[in-house]
Parts: structure tokens; C-alpha cells; sequence
């Protein structure tokens, strides 16, 4: 149920005319706040994204997918960076690492969700995919903010 509180802050109209202030005021909904134990459990959900993150070489490869995505002619709107996909032979071009060395990185890549990979033939091609995880980030941001605030 909801309880409004109701204030009134009446004054008597003075002789120049001003109209009565009233105010009504509704409480935040009571939603259940954030406990230690949920907050630490969603930071260890997205570790994978922080680890993936947390090196050199994978940020070259994503910045190496991102580049090629938007380098692309395409029409107005969003990118969709499933068009615009790469082989590891075209990222050991782009980034000068070895392909068992990329092969190793896109794994990780991809057990965090941040890229995504399609099969063509006996080629894979990889592309980012960055809705999911950001997704993720965010709603840990707003845990911890709900946590600490």
C-alpha cells in the first residue's frame, strides 16, 4: 500500500492575488536495498569482464574489432558488429601477435561475453559483443551506489 503525506502550505491570499502552495509529497517505494553478500556475489559474476579487460593484448584485439567495425561504409543507425567480423589471420595482421597467441586472448574474450564468433566455412570470425556485459557493468554500478549510499 502506499501512504501519502499530504502538506499544505496555505497562506491567505494577500491583496495581490498569489494562489496557495500545496505540496504533495509520496515516499520512495521501500525496495530492498543491496546486502554485502548480493554485492560481492555480482562483483564475482563480472570478474571474467574485469579480467578480460584487465590486459593489454585483448584491449588491442577489441580496439582492433572496433576500428574495423566503424572504419566500414554503413547506414546511418547502429553498427551491428556481427557485420563486420574478423578472422584471426585479419587480427594477427591488425595487432602483429602470433596466432596462438590471439587464439588464447579471443578465448577469454569470449568466456566474458565481449565478443562474439560465427562460422563460416572452416574460418571463425570473430566481432564484439558488448551489450550483455555492459549490461552487467552497469547494474553493478548501481548496486555498489545503492550499497553505499
Amino acid at each position: 500500500f502506499f501512504i501519502y503525506f499530504i502538506y499544505f502550505s496555505l497562506t491567505l491570499p494577500p491583496p495581490n492575488g498569489k494562489i496557495i502552495l500545496v505540496q504533495i509529497f509520496k515516499p520512495k517505494e521501500a525496495k530492498p536495498m543491496t546486502t554485502a553478500q548480493e554485492l560481492q556475489e555480482h562483483f564475482r559474476s563480472c570478474m571474467p569482464i574485469f579480467i578480460a579487460l584487465g590486459d593489454e593484448v585483448r584491449l588491442s584485439i577489441i580496439e582492433a574489432l572496433t576500428e574495423n567495425a566503424l572504419s566500414q561504409e554503413h547506414s546511418s543507425g547502429p553498427v551491428d558488429f556481427a557485420d563486420h567480423a574478423m578472422n584471426v589471420n585479419e587480427i594477427t595482421r591488425r595487432t602483429s601477435l602470433s596466432r596462438p597467441a590471439i587464439s588464447h586472448h579471443l578465448k577469454i574474450l569470449k568466456a566474458a561475453g565481449l565478443i562474439g564468433v560465427r562460422q563460416d566455412g572452416t574460418a571463425n570470425y570473430y566481432y564484439l559483443t558488448l551489450r550483455v556485459p555492459t549490461r552487467q557493468l552497469m547494474k553493478l554500478g548501481f548496486r555498489i551506489e545503492e550499497f553505499i549510499l
